[in-house]
C-alpha cells in the first residue's frame, strides 16, 4: 500500500510540474509575442526606442532561454533567437518594411515554442 500512495504521489507531482512549465511558457510567450508587436509599432515613429527595447528583450531572452531549455526541444528556441539577431540587424540598418516582416516571424517563431509543446497523443503515447 505504501508503494501505491508514492507511485500516486510521484505521478501527481510529474503532472503538475509539467502542466505548471506549460502554464508558465504559454504565459511567457505571449508576454513576447506582446512585446515584440510594441516594438514593431514604435520603430515606425522611434526606431532608436524600438532598437534599445528590443536590446533589452534579447538580453531578457538570453537568460530566460537557458531555463525554457531544460523541458523545451532546442530548435524552435534557436529559430527564435536567430529571428531576433536579424531584426537587431534590420533596425540598425533601418531597413523598416525588412524589419516589420522579420518581427511578425518572431511573434510566430516565439508562438510555436509554446505550440510544439502541447501535449498531443503522440507525445503522450
Amino acid at each position: 500500500m505504501k508503494r501505491l500512495v508514492t507511485i500516486i504521489c510521484i505521478m501527481s507531482a510529474i503532472v503538475a510540474g509539467s502542466l505548471y512549465s506549460l502554464f508558465w511558457l504559454k504565459n511567457y510567450s505571449e508576454e513576447t509575442a506582446a512585446q515584440l508587436t510594441v516594438i514593431a509599432d514604435t520603430a515606425q515613429s522611434d526606431p532608436q526606442k524600438a532598437s534599445e527595447d528590443l536590446e533589452k528583450l534579447q538580453r531578457e531572452w538570453d537568460k530566460t532561454k537557458s531555463i525554457i531549455g531544460v523541458f523545451v526541444h532546442e530548435a524552435p528556441l534557436n529559430t527564435f533567437s536567430e529571428c531576433l539577431e536579424e531584426c537587431k540587424a534590420l533596425l540598425r540598418q533601418e531597413y523598416s518594411d525588412e524589419f516589420q516582416v522579420k518581427i511578425e516571424k518572431a511573434v510566430g517563431a516565439v508562438a510555436d515554442i509554446y505550440k510544439k509543446e502541447l501535449p498531443t497523443l503522440e507525445n503522450v503515447l
